[in-house]
């Protein structure tokens, strides 16, 4: 993401690498996929943003919160 810090890359995969280890039985994928896609914004993984958006479902608006949030600067 335009403006993002080394610090905010090291706290998005300390975030998801926390979801990981903490995880038990009862932890569904997409509890954990929304850590990853925070990872993705902040690293701005172009290659599966642009996969995702080369195939838009509108009836899922997942790539809504990142699509709005690199239009603003923070």
């Amino acid at each position: 993401m335009p403006g993002a810090t080394v610090a905010d890359e090291f706290d998005k995969t300390l975030a998801f690498l926390e979801a990981i280890v903490n995880a038990d039985n009862e932890t569904t994928i997409g509890e954990i996929r929304s850590f990853a896609d925070a990872l993705d914004a902040v690293r701005f993984n172009r290659n599966k943003i642009n996969r995702q958006l080369s195939k838009p479902n509108l009836a899922s608006l997942a790539l809504e919160h990142e699509v709005i949030w690199l239009g603003r600067s923070r």
